[in-house]
């Protein structure tokens, strides 16, 4: 079974707009329950609560999982025919195709299509953990936030609709 946590995600502002603040925490639902399947590799995530109030916007995320599932991604490199020469050596292209995929010839495999066969490489890769993901998904979620005027404050380069006084992130315990 995968092992998940409760994540929570608050964000303390000066008064927000109280005709934006509806549309400000639906949207940062949707950006949670779009994103995160996205990164997860997982279909979806748990129940995802926000909460709003004048000086806060907040999310609580059940059942995140703890580390990205790792994927498997089909390489394909050049024609079966374009592959190997007469006498069965590989050619420049299927030399430079494994160089790059850093195989040997015994982990290649052939995929057949509708536009002819193909030299293919499964890569796997291993997921990475959430607590590394996170904040820059929530970083990526804010900025799709729909703020029609962003307002910057101090000296720093950050924008939102109002100056931002802290940031709560919490995964688990």
């Amino acid at each position: 079974m995968t092992e998940t946590r409760d994540l929570l995600f608050e964000l303390g502002t000066e008064e927000l707009p109280p005709k934006s603040l509806f549309q400000l925490s639906q949207a940062l639902k949707s950006g949670v329950e779009t994103c995160f399947p996205l990164a997860t590799g997982v279909d979806g995530v748990g129940e995802v609560i926000v909460f709003a109030t004048p000086r806060r916007l907040a999310v609580l995320v059940k059942e995140v999982i703890v580390n990205q599932q790792g994927v498997t991604i089909e390489r394909r490199g050049p024609a079966l025919s374009a592959a190997y020469t007469a006498d069965g050596a590989p050619t420049k292209a299927l030399q430079g195709f494994m160089k790059s995929c850093g195989a040997s010839q015994e982990k290649l495999k052939t995929v057949s299509t509708e536009k002819g066969a193909w030299i293919a490489f499964d890569e796997h890769r291993k997921g990475s953990p959430m607590k590394n993901l996170i904040p820059d998904l929530f970083e990526g979620i804010l900025k799709g936030l729909p703020i029609a005027k962003r307002m910057r404050w101090g000296n720093g380069t950050a924008e939102f609709v109002r100056p931002v006084h802290w940031v709560v992130l919490l995964f688990g315990d």
